[in-house]
């Protein structure tokens, strides 16, 4: 019986993860319908939660997060036209940025990964969220947890952090 019960929950875990979907906002080639989005807002309205959002180039997300995602963007520093030169345009990486306008993880969206953008506004209301090479941000921290911390790493230059409610810098760490 114990076999056959973990058989069972090995087969739900593994249609659940087999259901996550990536979503594509500003690929330019040809548009494959239910993957490329015109733009962030109408990619977050289709996606469920532990889909990934794939942002290229020129775009800009912003927002309420109220589900797990993976927002992956290009990255930063990738110009081939920076001297030294930075990335190779059209192999492994696309030049160009696209940036965060405002954009808040509200409650609900515990576990997301927000990597890949840059500046302005980042709300954080949920634990559990990993922001992870980004520039030029604004961090606002909202939420009471005690439990999971916000996860920082490989940043540059993060404008500020601004705390409500019983939020301490020891549940923030800075990679």
């Amino acid at each position: 019986m114990k076999k056959l019960a973990l058989l069972f929950f090995s087969v739900t875990v593994a249609v659940v993860i087999v259901n996550a979907k990536i979503r594509r906002v500003g690929f330019f080639g040809s548009p494959i319908a239910g993957t490329d989005y015109i733009n962030f807002a109408a990619a977050n309205a289709a996606a469920v939660s532990g889909d990934t959002i794939l942002m290229f180039p020129a775009t800009t997300i912003g927002g309420t997060i109220s589900k797990k995602l993976i927002i992956i963007g290009p990255g930063n520093w990738l110009d081939p036209n920076d001297s030294p030169a930075k990335g190779n345009a059209n192999q492994q990486a696309f030049a160009g940025i696209a940036t965060i306008g405002n954009i808040t993880f509200n409650p609900g969206s515990d576990g997301s990964v927000l990597s890949g953008f840059y500046g302005r506004t980042v709300g954080i209301l949920d634990n559990n969220i990993t922001i992870a090479r980004n520039c030029e941000i604004l961090i606002y921290i909202t939420y009471n947890s005690t439990l999971v911390p916000l996860l920082i790493f490989r940043y540059f230059k993060i404008t500020g952090f601004q705390y409500n409610s019983i939020t301490t810098m020891a549940r923030v760490a800075l990679i």
